[in-house]
């Protein structure tokens, strides 16, 4: 969404709750609410933002590497290390990403 990238990250968040409002089950505006809370280092909010995405969309891997990353930011290593697991399934080049986070 335009708003990511532009440091708008508290617009952003009411702009993807909008989203959210009209069409519940889209899974991408979870997944963009969850990175605009991240931003805001709003963590335990994005934990919940992403976990709504990947219920919606099992094997969106951006979720889960958002998911992990924000749990490595929120000092939950080993859930970070469970979403790199689960991502290693679904896209190995974003769950060496995440594993490059994890152990810099």
């Amino acid at each position: 969404m335009a708003y990511r990238g532009l440091d708008r990250d508290a617009e952003a968040v009411e702009a993807f709750k909008e989203a959210i409002r009209l069409e519940p089950d889209n899974a991408s505006a979870h997944e963009d609410l969850g990175w605009a809370y991240f931003g805001l280092d709003r963590y335990a909010e994005a934990v919940e933002a992403f976990k709504e995405a990947i219920r919606l969309e099992p094997d969106n891997a951006s979720a889960h590497f958002g998911l992990g990353l924000t749990h490595l930011m929120s000092g939950n290593r080993g859930a970070a290390l469970d979403e790199y697991r689960t991502l290693r399934k679904l896209d190995r080049e974003l769950a060496e990403s995440l594993f490059k986070f994890i152990y810099p």
